[in-house]
């Protein structure tokens, strides 16, 4: 390849640093004590200067570093740095807009500009990463590196930076659980990094060699969340897509398109009430909660955000916890279709085939009437509270766990009066916190503070025997979650020491992930086995080809059977029906975190020409394919030389 040189810009000054400005179309650079930003004339074959902008005499000695905020607006800000100090600059207007000074006890050796959450990001030799917003107000102090800072980039995925030190370390910082979740050893000090948004890979230079690394992401962001997500539910129809119904610590519910991300809809609670438990029934278009105080409140999910239609109190025993069993009514066999035939006549003249389950303060397990909230009829299950109720249509059941360490499974009859019949009685010997089920097995997450066990078992309700697992293969601490995934028939487990382990239906550990983060929910959403996972503030997927085993992967491949319904699109916000208070709650959903665009693939080199020319021409010319206009690469080594 031969590059011609189309025009040269004689300058007064040697160029220290260039970067070109993808929001504007303009080249910035930086002498010994201005700045000028040139525009494109002549078919852009020519560079002429639109402003200079001379700079606090502090700086005059010379920019060490410098970072540009990616936006189009006309306040575009520019940093650069000398010493511990940040002189802020309006490229639009080209004035100076202020002069942030101590801002480290040393030196600055590094700043960016992370543009989702404006945050401005610097670095110093004593080895601390600070984390200031856009009005310079400290939010976060990173400290891990033993040694100066080399440089900073955005990590291609989610709400996460890339620091690389003269400690021979590169790290990974988390800026929502504000902590470190990976570092790597190298061989030779980093002296720069670069990084491409949704792009697996990260680039690091040093004098001796340039290093290519690919970033294996296990999870990827799937949509943020103003709060924290502590339940996570798979809801299914025949007439409907697969949905997620969210449950978070703020006393909101959303449902979720699995495939886009996209918030369909918001419930939004009162937070000082709390909420318990929540069951969604999307043929009915109703979202039906279990608050704090016992109250079960009835909303109708076909508006956004949602609208409380009922509020009940059950006068025998507060609510625990809530179910909805959606009868679907799928037959197979030439027996029960002639059965379902012979009953069709009573089912059009009985209610929606659709029974409100809820478990009670003491033990009791009662049909609530859809439209009043009285209790249709109840059975007492446990001799104390009911924790957790999950239904399980495909083979008829209830599963019940309670307070009493004793899990229950009730056989369900969805048109006779008397709808829950015991069907098993299963004793865990330890806690039981979660249960999944596929068709006739059970996956039980249990536990025990007092010997540190956190374990699963399976049990087989047709041979009523059960499965338990190596001790080797236990989690280190509390399960939040066990969901199943009845089409690839596997379990999985999340628990709060990083990981998700997955297993097969004879309760054998086939696969461990590591998160390097905590996880608060967990459930499958989509037929091939993607698992959706909650980690604080952020709802992220894990594709099904990031963990499942070979024989599985290929026996999946083989099935051509799967769904492939289209996604929701979200709901209008309704503004008019939704108090001021609760319309920033709305609003917060998407303000702590982004969704990555094509525009920002465009910022690969916008930190290239910080550092050496001659090193980071050859650095960007082993880039180049990424960015479309490879003149600024010739602009950076001609300053060099100018």
């Amino acid at each position: 390849m031969k590059l011609d040189v189309v025009s040269t810009v004689p300058l007064s000054n040697k160029a220290r640093r260039v970067i070109y400005n993808q929001d504007t179309g303009e080249v910035v650079t930086t002498q010994h004590s201005s700045i000028t930003c040139w525009v494109f004339q002549h078919s852009a074959s020519y560079l002429v200067p639109r402003v200079v902008i001379h700079v606090d005499p502090a700086f005059q000695d010379g920019f060490q570093h410098i970072a540009l905020e990616q936006t189009a607006s006309r306040t575009q800000r520019f940093y650069v740095t000398a010493g511990n100090s940040v002189q802020v600059i309006n490229l639009c207007e080209g004035r100076a807009v202020k002069v942030v000074r101590n801002l480290h006890h040393r030196s600055i050796t590094a700043i960016m500009f992370f543009n989702p959450l404006k945050y401005i990001i610097t670095a110093a030799v004593d080895g601390s990463i600070k984390i200031w917003d856009d009005t310079f107000q400290l939010q976060v102090v990173f400290v891990g590196h033993s040694s100066a800072v080399s440089d900073l980039a955005v990590y291609p995925h989610g709400p996460h930076i890339v620091s690389a030190s003269f400690d021979c370390t590169v790290r990974v910082w988390n800026l929502e659980t504000c902590d470190q979740v990976d570092q790597v050893l190298v061989s030779c000090p980093v002296q720069h990094l670069v990084t491409v948004e949704e792009v697996d890979q990260l680039c690091a230079y040093s004098h001796s060699s340039i290093q290519l690394w690919r970033v294996h992401h296990l999870h990827r962001l799937l949509t943020p969340v103003s709060s924290v997500i502590e339940r996570l539910q798979s809801v299914e129809h025949s007439d409907k897509p697969t949905r997620l119904l969210l449950q978070c610590a703020d006393a909101s519910v959303r449902v979720v398109s699995p495939n886009s991300g996209i918030i369909i809809t918001t419930l939004l609670l009162d937070e000082e009430i709390g909420l318990k438990d929540a069951a969604y029934a999307p043929g009915q278009e109703v979202i039906v909660v279990v608050m704090r105080n016992g109250e079960v409140i009835k909303c109708s999910s076909a508006s956004n955000p949602c609208k409380i239609l009922k509020t009940w109190n059950i006068a025998e025993s507060p609510c625990t916890c809530v179910c909805v069993y959606e009868y679907v009514g799928a037959t197979t066999s030439k027996f029960q279709q002639s059965t379902e035939k012979m009953l069709n006549a009573r089912r059009s003249k009985q209610s929606s085939p659709t029974l409100l389950l809820a478990g009670c303060e003491d033990g009791r397990l009662a049909r609530l009437n859809w439209n009043s909230g009285k209790v249709d009829f109840d059975i007492k299950g446990h001799s104390s509270r009911v924790n957790s109720l999950v239904a399980n249509v495909n083979s008829d059941q209830v599963i019940s766990i309670g307070n009493d360490s004793v899990l229950r499974v009730w056989r369900v009859y969805p048109f006779a009066d008397e709808s829950l019949a015991p069907l098993m009685t299963l004793q865990c010997g330890l806690t039981a916190v979660n249960v999944a089920a596929i068709a006739g097995l059970l996956c039980v997450g249990c536990e025990d503070f007092a010997t540190a066990t956190y374990a699963t078992v399976v049990y087989s309700t047709a041979e009523k025997d059960r499965n338990d697992h190596r001790p080797e293969d236990d989690h280190t601490a509390s399960i939040v979650a066990v969901c199943s995934s009845c089409k690839v028939n596997i379990f999985a487990s999340a628990s709060s020491d990083g990981t998700i382990r997955v297993w097969n239906d004879v309760n054998t550990l086939i696969r461990v992930l590591d998160l390097k983060a905590t996880p608060t929910a967990l459930c499958f959403c989509s037929e091939r086995g993607d698992l959706a996972v909650g980690i604080g503030k952020n709802l992220h997927v894990i594709p099904y080809s990031e963990y499942m085993p070979g024989d599985l992967f290929s026996k999946m491949l083989s099935m051509s059977d799967f769904d492939s319904k289209p996604s929701d699109e979200p709901l209008p916000l309704s503004e008019d029906s939704v108090e001021e208070h609760n319309l920033k709650r709305l609003v917060k959903t998407h303000s702590s975190l982004f969704r990555l665009t094509p525009v920002h693939k465009k910022l690969l080199l916008l930190n290239l020409f910080k550092r050496s020319p001659k090193t980071g021409l050859c650095y960007a010319m082993f880039l180049s394919s990424y960015m479309k206009n490879f003149v600024v690469l010739m602009l950076g080594f001609a300053s060099e030389h100018n």
